[in-house]
């Protein structure tokens, strides 16, 4: 399962230009990248994908996380019985990263929890209480529950962008991602999360806050993306690309 798993829009199928600036040297991309990016933190951070809540240089935490995808029939009282279920998922030891509905479909919401405990976690997330919590909820179909590690910095957005991605391997798509710091910086994208799966580490979740969606549409529909998409960064799919707003 995939968190923003539908299929990618045009505009994002050259995603790869988002890991572009090819033949930027590592003293290039330190010197143009603040404190604060992921993409610092990946050019730095150790390999151990299991180590929980650790700082990183460039702020960005190496931590465990659950992302669930859903479409509800009515957001409203979804919202009510989402925050009448705080209780519980402060029992079992998750923390609300990142709530958002898609821009184009309000009533699909995409949260990321960060997790405190894995058992708890798990044992919640395949609970028939859960369950039968989300269908009073008015929740539609099977949701799309994924359990993810990597980097997390999260700071208040209105808008963000997603993409899911598989990869060759985890080191050259660090450095391919951060080739392209500079010229996501120039799109309005900042970095928030690349996130593992925790079973196959060649699956990706990509995700920034944005400011224009339009601008970054321009940014993902580069020629030059696809290129380099394969060849420096190690992307063997499609990428798979959503627009999310903040939901309130």
């Amino acid at each position: 399962m995939r968190l923003f798993h539908t299929a990618v829009h045009n505009h994002s199928k050259h995603f790869e230009a988002q890991l572009q600036a090819a033949g930027a040297s590592h003293r290039d991309y330190r010197d143009n990248n603040g404190p604060g990016s992921v993409s610092e933190s990946l050019v730095r951070r150790p390999r151990d994908l299991h180590t929980k809540h650790i700082y990183y240089l460039g702020g960005a935490i190496m931590t465990d996380v659950v992302t669930i995808v859903h479409e509800c029939a009515d957001y409203a009282p979804w919202r009510a019985a989402y925050d009448r279920d705080l209780p519980r998922r402060n029992a079992a030891g998750l923390i609300e990263r990142i709530i958002v509905r898609q821009a184009d479909k309000p009533n699909v919401i995409a949260l990321v929890f960060e997790i405190t405990d894995q058992e708890k976690a798990r044992a919640m997330s395949s609970s028939a209480e859960l369950r039968e919590t989300m269908r009073k909820a008015g929740i539609i179909g099977k949701p799309d529950v994924h359990f993810r590690t990597g980097d997390l910095s999260v700071s208040p957005a209105a808008n963000y962008l997603s993409i899911n991605v598989r990869v060759s391997g985890i080191e050259k798509f660090r450095k391919g991602f951060a080739m392209d710091a500079a010229e996501r910086r120039q799109a309005g994208m900042t970095d928030v999360a690349v996130l593992q799966d925790a079973t196959d580490p060649n699956d990706l979740l990509l995700l920034w806050t944005i400011k224009d969606p339009q601008t970054v549409m321009t940014f993902l529909k580069s020629p030059a993306l696809k290129e380099h998409q394969i060849k420096n960064a190690g992307v063997v799919n499609e990428p798979l690309a959503r627009f999310w707003k903040t939901a309130s």
